[in-house]
């Protein structure tokens, strides 16, 4: 049996596949380059600025509770706004969602790249963390769209790995590149890279 639709590119973003009984392994391959890749990348640049972004605070004058907030307001607005996204998934549909979480998160991230205070990082931060929803519980719901009812449990399990994994890495990583070249507005350019590489 065949897939039906298309599953080239990014057109299931415009068109979700529904995959029929016994093409699961065919769907999980479409879901690598457009699913999972994007995924890791995401989470790789957003934990790279997990050891950076408390320089940037402490550099704008912020205290240590500050600096430790800068790390963790994205990922409380992120829980926060889980639920009115997947409420705009149902009203505006998966492309839309998608598309508007990932113009909201470039704009803040463009915002958090020239913030001239600890006030302007932090709420750009906040905003960033409903972006962040908008795009992730989108990438989500695709997985159940896109996946038979026997392939769901497997991709959603290896969408967790590539996200822990990327979890792990990147805050090393941004460690090791602020160590070797410091400068910590490096934070503001990989979350900027960031909201541009889901837009792809």
């Amino acid at each position: 049996m065949a897939i039906r639709g298309s599953v080239s590119g990014s057109s299931i973003y415009q068109q979700p596949v529904v995959a029929e009984h016994g093409q699961g392994l065919r769907v999980f391959l479409v879901l690598l380059p457009t699913i999972f890749l994007p995924c890791f990348l995401f989470n790789l640049a957003t934990a790279i600025t997990d050891p950076v972004l408390p320089l940037v605070a402490t550099q704008l004058g912020g205290s240590a509770f500050v600096a430790g907030l800068s790390v963790s307001v994205d990922r409380v607005m992120t829980v926060a706004f889980s639920l009115p996204a997947s409420t705009a998934i149902q009203r505006l549909g998966a492309p839309a969602t998608m598309a508007l979480g990932a113009a909201v998160g470039g704009l803040a991230a463009l915002a958090a790249a020239f913030a001239g205070s600890v006030f302007a990082l932090v709420g750009a931060l906040f905003v960033i963390g409903a972006g962040n929803a908008m795009w992730k519980v989108t990438r989500t719901s695709l997985i159940g769209t896109l996946c038979p009812p026997e392939m769901r449990g497997r991709a959603v399990a290896f969408n967790t790995g590539v996200t822990r994994l990327a979890q792990i890495i990147g805050p090393a990583a941004g460690g090791f590149v602020e160590a070797a070249w410091p400068m910590v507005r490096l934070t503001s350019t990989c979350s900027l890279a960031t909201h541009f590489l889901i837009q792809i």
